[in-house]
């Protein structure tokens, strides 16, 4: 539309130069008037006239000429300003294209952050639940230690007290046999045959503490109880593996039905040795011979001890059914 209207005006102002040349021409009189009846006075003004009239058609055309010439620096200036304007268009264009793409990304990142905020939220909830079971459960076993702490002392008082009887009854077992004891020896001092030591007393005299603790488990399974209660009480005499002695005899005395024996025996193993493979056995037995003796209470605390220490023994799964 630009390059059209400088055409038409160009073309506009060239006609009107050559319209206007046209007129002072036709103004101009032709030589034969000159000669017909022009004076000399006439012809020197005619002379001056047409001098104008020149001077006037060159500056005309001077001004035609620049403005031709003005005419076309607007064509180059509109030409050139015509490729800025489509060079900008294409720009822009590209910028646009490049503007909606990133809006494009921001919305897809946007939408990855929405997720992954959901994603964090739903972790954090769950994080929460989890410390609350970890709190929860820690509460637990802080109970769980002090029930299993004051049934432990419990135990180890019932026990102490249980050895110091156990010792008391050892104490008058020992009287007694002396008492006993005392008319035979008598007899055998009368007696004029030379006294001889018995077959178990010189078998003992070659046997090592090993050996001795050995026999004694043997003679326990054929249920020769007489004679492994010898050999354990003479295992405790030379201080050779006495908490598993005294479990031996405690089992020995509770196989007898004597239960209050049986505790004391069972007190002194687990005052020595509280680890040792058979304490399920003896907190088992330990709690039957207070169920023998009529008192519920201990029993019921030794059967939560067997649960509690050894869950997974025998003793502790008896235990556990007693329970339900």
């Amino acid at each position: 539309m630009g390059k059209y209207y400088l055409a038409k005006n160009l073309s506009l102002v060239t006609f009107t130069s050559l319209l206007l040349l046209g007129h002072l021409y036709a103004s101009e009189p032709s030589a034969f008037e000159i000669q017909s009846g022009a004076t000399k006075q006439e012809m020197k003004e005619l002379q001056t006239s047409t001098q104008k009239t020149q001077f006037v058609i060159g500056d005309f055309q001077s001004r035609i000429q620049s403005l031709e010439q003005g005419v076309d620096g607007l064509k180059s200036l509109y030409e050139g300003f015509s490729i800025t304007s489509r060079q900008d268009s294409l720009a822009l264009k590209e910028q646009s294209s490049k503007i909606s793409a990133l809006e494009d990304t921001m919305n897809s990142y946007y939408k990855a952050q929405s997720v992954q905020d959901a994603s964090i939220n739903d972790l954090k909830t769950k994080i929460g639940e989890n410390s609350q079971r970890i709190k929860d459960l820690d509460q637990k076993i802080d109970t769980l230690s002090e029930v299993l702490l004051k049934a432990n002392n419990d135990i180890l008082a019932q026990l102490q007290a249980l050895s110091t009887q156990a010792k008391a009854l050892q104490s008058n077992a020992i009287s007694l046999q002396n008492q006993i004891d005392a008319p035979l020896k008598k007899e055998a001092e009368a007696s004029t045959a030379p006294s001889t030591p018995s077959l178990g007393d010189e078998m003992l005299a070659k046997m090592s503490k090993a050996d001795v603790l050995r026999q004694a488990k043997s003679f326990y399974r054929k249920k020769e109880l007489d004679s492994a209660t010898q050999l354990f009480e003479r295992l405790i005499e030379k201080n050779y593996h006495v908490a598993e002695a005294n479990f031996y005899l405690g089992e020995i005395a509770y196989t007898k039905k004597s239960y209050n024996e049986a505790l004391s025996y069972f007190k002194s193993s687990v005052t020595l040795d509280d680890k040792a493979s058979y304490m399920p056995i003896l907190l088992w037995h330990t709690a039957w011979s207070y169920r023998y003796l009529k008192d519920n209470a201990n029993y019921g605390k030794f059967l939560n001890t067997l649960v509690l220490m050894y869950p997974n023994s025998e003793q502790g799964k008896k235990a556990k059914d007693l329970k339900r």
